[in-house]
């Protein structure tokens, strides 16, 4: 499974605890995405993490907790 934010690219924040425990397994496509706040993807099982460049927050804990991450790139 794929979450994707429409309209596609929109999406600039994710704030704090956003995505916290969602019970969720599969890749977040976040292309143009410039904060994603605390703990906002802590907890669950998002297998895929892509970072564009336009990234520039990334807060505490964002992804803590998520043993299930395969691949995390940041471009």
């Amino acid at each position: 499974s794929i979450i994707y934010f429409e309209p596609k690219g929109n999406l600039k924040k994710v704030g704090d605890y956003a995505f916290f425990e969602v019970p969720f397994s599969g890749e977040f496509d976040v292309s143009n995405i410039e904060y994603i706040g605390n703990y906002a993807f802590a907890s669950n099982n998002v297998k895929t993490i892509d970072l564009p460049s336009s990234l520039k927050f990334i807060g505490d804990g964002a992804f803590a907790s998520s043993g299930a991450i395969e691949k995390f790139t940041h471009n």
